[in-house]
Order: structure tokens, then sequence, then C-alpha cells
């Protein structure tokens, strides 16, 4: 899952920085990844879908200042 959303997510930005329109698919795949991976996580963690997402993010931006 994370490899589907790293992907999608650097295709994506990549596309928006020359201008380009994001396809529907490449947004809906990475919608349902981001989601699957997200409540999995949640399910384990006893969290909601929200606190989840925010958890990563703020994971991965602590790991990042390192």
């Amino acid at each position: 899952m994370i490899k589907i959303i790293k992907t999608s997510y650097l295709r994506n930005k990549e596309r928006l920085d020359h201008k380009k329109k994001i396809s529907d698919k490449d947004h809906h795949y990475f919608e349902l990844a981001e989601k699957y991976l997200y409540n999995e996580i949640g399910t384990v963690l006893g969290m909601s879908y929200e606190d989840t997402k925010q958890y990563v993010i703020n994971q991965v931006l602590a790991s990042m200042g390192n």
C-alpha cells in the first residue's frame, strides 16, 4: 500500500509541477490505497481514520527532521 501511495503521490506531484491535470484514475487509486492503509493502521492502534492519518503524517515529518 505504501509503495502505491508513494508512487501515485510522486506522479501526481510531478504532473502538478508541470501544470498538468492529475488523471481521475490516479487520484482514485491514491485515495483508495490511502483509505485502506490508514484503516488498517487505525484498527491496530485503535484510532479513527482521521487520527491515524494525522499520526502517520506527524511520524513522517518527525523522521524527516532527524
